[in-house]
């Protein structure tokens, strides 16, 4: 099979995430992190759909990549002021809040589905984790109106609140959600898992650091 010219659109969220981390260090200038943002990410937008595709102009479009790359456009706009990657952002959102699944004659019916596509129909923390976090991290970019709360905060409060099993990664995002819910805490509608935090993920710590992504 031969290779293909292009970076696919999850890869290329690491390697943007990266170079933010290195220009917040101050180890490479602001136009290496304004390349990817304004130069190579765009390629991968549909701007019909609202979202980014799993490879450059074309391919199923997948709900926890662009959750991950909701989180890099508001690393972006944190570091340099651009508002415009905010609203990036927030259609991401819209995009992810959209999959939610609303047929209640579903198994454990509710959640963000893994992947747009029929040949995959995931309901998983994969997907729900990163996107209530995103979710509630575009609230707290808000003034917090009443249509705030509801375009963000309550499905993102839904996704949290999803029972499913939770892998490592999943866990220490649902955590950093209720940490960012603060006062908007739910009552819980699902099992508390046994959480094993990692050596150097104390919960407590991560609280402290949830401002800055």
């Amino acid at each position: 099979m031969p290779m293909k010219p292009y970076s696919y659109h999850w890869p290329f969220t690491r390697a943007y995430a990266g170079t933010l981390d290195l220009y917040g260090l101050g180890a490479v200038p602001l136009a290496d992190a304004q390349d990817r943002l304004l130069v190579g990410l765009p390629h991968y937008w549909d701007g019909g759909a609202g979202a980014y595709y799993s490879y450059v102009g074309s391919g199923d479009k997948f709900y926890d990549d662009n959750a991950w790359t909701g989180f890099n456009l508001l690393r972006a706009n944190r570091l340099t002021g651009d508002s415009g990657v905010l609203e990036r952002a927030k259609a991401v959102f819209k995009f992810i809040d959209a999959g939610w699944d609303s047929a209640r004659n579903h198994p454990a019916p509710g959640g963000v589905f893994w992947v747009q596509a029929t040949w995959n129909r995931d309901r998983n923390t994969v997907s729900n984790a990163p996107s209530a976090e995103l979710g509630l991290r575009l609230y707290q970019s808000t003034t917090r109106t009443i249509t705030d709360q509801k375009t963000y905060l309550t499905p993102a409060t839904n996704m949290l609140q999803l029972g499913r099993p939770l892998p490592a990664l999943g866990r220490q995002q649902r955590h950093d959600g209720r940490a960012l819910l603060g006062p908007h805490q739910p009552q819980r509608r699902y099992r508390e898992d046994p959480v094993e935090l990692q050596p150097g993920h104390d919960d407590r710590s991560r609280r402290a650091a949830l401002p800055d992504l």
